[in-house]
């Protein structure tokens, strides 16, 4: 190989060691992109739900990271998004089925005796590391500040920054504890957008004060990895650029590195999202250049494959022609050296898979009784009408139970119950104007972001007279319910499960 080929070469293998693919079973499969990509030593790895399919037991996730591992000479972070609600890799079949962070934190709220936080954490974070997991993109530590935001809702664990900051404190307490790194998401903050970046490039109004709140959670935590937004933020930014925060310059290096002082690791959010590639284009090579030449350490992608073969042999080929700064790559390899330190072999903890998360639902469900008290006591249990969404349009990740074990099943004879989505809003308002009683309104999530029934539509299909009332159960991303009309409770993500038993004992 001459000169020219070993640079190359090299260059190469340094590109792909900044970053994290998606997994991909054809790297057991010789000559394939993945397989290739593997030979040149990725940073790691990051795990979605449908990499599960075939497993049938934890055992065989444990098995399949032990492969993975295998196939590679040097130690890897293997990842996922943990976070537990509406996002979550491993299926609920094979590992049980955890809270949002925000229903954590409404039952730390009313019921902070229970430790639920630190209980909860303790038992994911073992139960990860027991499989071989030693990264989790989690927490996120966005504040819960527009309503109506497509992407955070329940995945925060509060708007009150104090709270955040408590609760993901004890999250990433527990990962450390077992030896998994933690990903704080998404800087500079992602709380108040109306945009679901995964589909197109959004602006966030979002001021300084907002971003030093972040900070201030950020900083108090000893962990190295911080997830970079791709977002427009018109107060941190120049008024001029059109990059997102993951790819500029201003806001990787002169403001979180040079002014707020962060020493640890950025990585990007997916660069496969529309969000970025809005940006550029489509250009994913020059997204993924302008992101390094901004400072970012780290490129996440979710798949590995011919693309992303194409993108680090560019990438590469940048470094040697001198359109990837030199200096900015060395840096940033000397720091993932530095993190990869840290990956040292130690006995797999034992995962206890006792039934503990029974208790956990028993708190859960203590929470929502307490919530659920005042209402229940003024209750007419004989002329409630009960608004459910259409089974066909329920939430496929809350859904893991019987499909026909719908919510009219727990309830008296007595109750109307009314199935509405998005497309019969006009016999909507007819089931409530010709009503006399009491509402109890479900208001699911199908979507992120973007609730079947909210508190506005309910308000304005409604001419109820004041004798009566509407209870609106919010199960998904917490809305406003401000009005004197409605009593209002937000549940974050409640397990299907959870809320028919205590439908079922509301109306016993």
């Amino acid at each position: 190989m001459n000169a020219s080929k070993t640079a190359r070469h090299a260059s190469l293998k340094s590109i792909v060691q900044r970053c994290i693919l998606g997994f991909d079973a054809s790297i057991f499969v010789e000559g394939s992109p993945a397989s290739e990509l593997a030979d040149m030593n990725p940073l790691g790895y990051i795990f979605f739900r449908h990499h599960f399919d075939d497993c049938a037991s934890l055992d065989d996730v444990r098995i399949l990271l032990d492969r993975v591992k295998a196939r590679h000479t040097h130690p890897l972070f293997l990842g996922l998004d943990q976070e537990g609600g509406q996002v979550e890799r491993l299926p609920s079949r094979l590992f049980h089925g955890g809270l949002s962070p925000f229903t954590i934190g409404e039952v730390e709220r009313l019921k902070p005796e229970t430790e639920l936080a630190k209980r909860y954490y303790d038992w994911q974070s073992q139960g990860l590391a027991s499989l071989g997991f030693n990264l989790n993109f989690f927490p996120t530590l966005d504040a819960h500040l527009n309503p109506q935001n497509p992407i955070i809702g329940n995945r925060a664990f509060s708007s009150n920054p104090a709270e955040i900051k408590r609760l993901g404190k004890l999250a990433i307490d527990a990962q450390s504890a077992y030896g998994i790194q933690s990903v704080l998401k998404h800087y500079p903050g992602h709380g108040n957008g109306t945009v679901d970046s995964h589909l197109a490039l959004p602006t966030l109004d979002f001021t300084e004060a907002e971003e030093s709140s972040f900070v201030e959670l950020m900083q108090s935590y000893p962990t190295p990895w911080v997830m970079l937004a791709h977002g427009i933020y018109p107060h941190l930014q120049d008024a001029s650029t059109s990059l997102p925060a993951s790819c500029d310059k201003q806001i990787v290096t002169q403001r979180l590195r040079d002014h707020w002082g962060f020493q640890g690791i950025t990585i990007t959010d997916d660069l496969n999202m529309h969000g970025l590639l809005d940006a550029f284009d489509g250009d994913q090579v020059q997204a993924s250049l302008t992101a390094l030449n901004a400072g970012v350490d780290v490129l996440l992608f979710r798949e590995a494959g011919h693309r992303e073969r194409e993108i680090v042999e560019a990438l590469a080929l940048a470094l040697v022609d001198g359109h990837l700064d030199v200096l900015t790559h060395e840096v940033s390899v000397a720091r993932l050296n530095q993190a990869k330190t840290f990956l040292h072999s130690k006995e797999s903890p034992i995962f206890l898979e006792t039934p503990w998360h029974e208790d956990i639902d028993g708190l859960h469900g203590d929470a929502m009784n307490t919530i659920f008290a005042d209402f229940e006591n003024r209750l007419d249990r004989e002329n409630t009408l009960v608004l459910e969404p259409s089974a066909s349009k329920l939430p496929h990740y809350a859904m893991e139970y019987d499909k026909d074990s719908l919510i009219r099943h727990f309830l008296p004879e007595t109750c109307t119950v009314h199935a509405y989505d998005e497309a019969n809003s006009s016999t909507l308002a007819d089931a409530l104007n010709t009503h006399i009683g009491d509402v109890l309104a479900i208001v699911w999530l199908p979507h992120v972001g973007k609730p079947m029934l909210d508190a506005l539509a309910l308000r304005q299909a409604s001419s109820k007279t004041t004798s009566s009332r509407t209870l609106i159960l919010n199960i998904g991303t917490p809305l406003e319910g401000a009005s004197t009309a409605f009593e209002f409770i937000n549940l974050g993500t409640a397990r299907p499960l959870t809320l028919q038993k205590t439908l079922a004992r509301l109306f016993s």
